[in-house]
């Protein structure tokens, strides 16, 4: 009789385990409603953390290490919700309490710039919606001790937020001076292989900061990134009236753009202003994905680096004392340039755009459906075609 040998697929994980750096902020506090500890939830809205959550002690303490460092909004939920804006230093602790119950009512009046009410404008206080009434006054409670977050949502004016400094109980109006926005139209080229593209616009023209710490009047992390098709074009509406940056971002290129949006009413007659940026490809990387030579295709392959926040910072073209600035004023979200996931092609290959702003090594991982195996291996060089034999994945 002939006897047939018979290998069993590979299954596990193999190769090194991607590290965890640049999660170096940690944040503590405690949640009391009444004076009471209670459990809460907490999560961040937006910034490099965005969608990571945890759950405080039965006391209401809670220890949230391995975050990363930067501007963020945080939600807190309990029998009460509340939404402040947080900035967690690069290596340093900081700590948010959060005292819930009647604190008081925030309440004021807004205005145009001619001094006329602004009627019906929707508004949150530290998250909890309210309105504007006919004649501009406005009146939310606050359930949450300490300086609450105002922002203004009115269409055809700009977004308008700000940090209050009185408590809600102190019994002082807030008066808020709206301004007329700006509308422009916003168009991408065309991106390699398509798809979408992520376009961040910003000021270049030293705008107002309100509250005590340094964050733009106008919330830029509501609009920021605006997704716009490949060769696709989107209108925007109510911006400030300043020297705009747009940075567009896709996996295979990026982009690079500037307009001066005037502070003076348009005529009716005349067009909104255009802006249109044009992408340009970054170097290429390819993964070739096999098993004994054989090409395999739809396999998930995923490339990402050791420290996404400092690779998105290098794409935003953001280093030293700028970099800091734009941590501590503005939601960052990782950018594509920094985890990027794709499928492998018929011939087992597929590219992914390394950015020469980009520094640091990434990690490609590979894995195929149902054969319950994990390659992950290093891209050190990158004009290479890096191949993943997954009968040999440790070659």
């Amino acid at each position: 009789p002939v006897e047939t040998l018979v290998v069993a697929p590979l299954t596990g994980h193999i190769g090194p385990e991607v590290p965890a750096e640049g999660r170096t902020s940690e944040l503590t506090g405690t949640i009391t409603v009444d004076g009471h500890g209670v459990p809460a939830t907490l999560r961040f809205l937006a910034g490099p953390n965005a969608g990571a959550e945890l759950r405080s002690e039965i006391d209401g303490t809670y220890s949230w290490p391995e975050l990363y460092p930067g501007f963020a909004l945080l939600e807190v939920e309990t029998s009460y919700r509340c939404t402040r804006a947080v900035t967690l230093r690069h290596r340093k602790t900081d700590t948010v309490d959060l005292a819930f119950g009647d604190v008081g009512v925030v309440h004021g009046q807004l205005v145009d710039e001619e001094g006329a009410p602004v009627a019906f404008a929707p508004l949150t206080v530290d998250g909890n919606p309210g309105e504007s009434d006919a004649k501009g006054r406005f009146a939310v409670a606050c359930h949450a001790a300490g300086n609450a977050e105002l922002v203004v949502r009115q269409p055809g004016f700009l977004k308008h937020r700000e940090l209050l400094l009185a408590d809600a109980n102190s019994g002082h109006p807030v008066e808020v001076t709206l301004e007329r926005g700006r509308s422009l139209s916003l168009s991408v080229g065309e991106a390699p292989g398509g798809g979408e593209v992520l376009v961040y616009l910003r000021s270049l023209s030293g705008e107002p900061m309100a509250g005590r710490l340094p964050q733009p009047s106008f919330p830029w992390h509501e609009l920021n990134p605006i997704r716009v098709p490949s060769r696709g074009m989107v209108m925007l509406h109510d911006l400030p009236s300043c020297k705009l940056e747009a940075l567009a971002f896709h996996p295979r290129a990026r982009g690079r753009d500037t307009l001066w949006l005037a502070g003076a009413e348009r005529r009716s007659d005349t067009p909104d202003p255009h802006l249109s940026v044009s992408l340009e490809p970054v170097e290429q990387a390819t993964v070739r994905v096999v098993r004994d030579g054989e090409s395999v295709s739809g396999a998930t392959v995923e490339m990402r680096f050791a420290n996404p926040l400092a690779a998105t910072l290098g794409t935003l073209g953001a280093g030293g004392r700028e970099a800091g600035r734009r941590l501590a004023s503005q939601a960052v979200d990782i950018l594509p340039a920094a985890h990027q996931l794709t499928l492998t092609g018929p011939d087992g290959r597929c590219t992914f755009g390394l950015d020469d702003a980009v520094k640091g090594t990434p990690y490609v991982t590979v894995s195929t459906p149902g054969s319950g195996l994990v390659v992950t291996r290093l891209l050190e060089r990158r004009g290479d075609e890096l191949v993943v034999d997954l009968a040999r994945p440790g070659v």
